[in-house]
């Protein structure tokens, strides 16, 4: 009975030691595939609670992993950036607070625009929220940026009551300054 083409047959290949066909891998992987979206839950809770019953030493294997393969390390953060940018400024905003020892407390881009709006603070005029954020691109000036009332430079903690919306250039322009409102 020949059951190549088939995960068996995948299987009878392990068993028997020899090379795996074309068939029976693809066959395999789509097995694998079909596996995890039947069952993502259990198998992400599954490695929740394997990672904090043995938190350390899943943290020194991630470490010995990043050192022994820096290249594929780098790729992902890479990605990683691209596909979060919100989370790169925002680690960003904690690395330089920690660095004043200003404090800090965790909030994303999106809550400061639900509390204040989506009106520069200091001119008052609506921001675009398409154009983009980085100086030197076209529109970059009408952009949102995350202006800090009290600069962290000054003292100023990166806190969610001390951040308010503005526009890119207006927020360049104002520098380390604190406004009197």
């Amino acid at each position: 009975m020949n059951k190549c083409g088939t995960n068996a047959g995948y299987q009878k290949h392990c068993v028997d030691k020899t090379e795996k066909c074309q068939p029976c891998k693809k066959a395999h992987s789509d097995y694998i595939v079909s596996y995890y979206l039947k069952n993502s839950k259990k198998l992400r809770s599954n490695r929740k609670e394997k990672y904090y019953l043995n938190q350390e030493k899943e943290i020194n294997y991630i470490r010995q992993w990043r050192l022994k393969n820096p290249k594929h390390n780098s790729i992902y953060q890479k990605k990683y950036r691209k596909l979060n940018p919100e989370s790169k400024r925002g680690s960003e905003r904690r690395r330089r607070a920690k660095k004043f020892e200003n404090g800090f407390e965790l909030y994303k881009e999106s809550q400061v625009l639900e509390v204040y709006g989506n009106n520069c603070h200091i001119c008052l005029k609506p921001i675009d929220l398409s154009a983009p954020r980085q100086p030197g691109l076209d529109g970059w000036e009408m952009g949102l940026h995350i202006d800090h009332l009290i600069p962290l430079s000054k003292g100023g903690p990166d806190t969610i009551s001390n951040v308010r919306p503005s526009h890119g250039s207006c927020n360049v322009k104002k520098h380390s300054r604190i406004l009197s409102l």
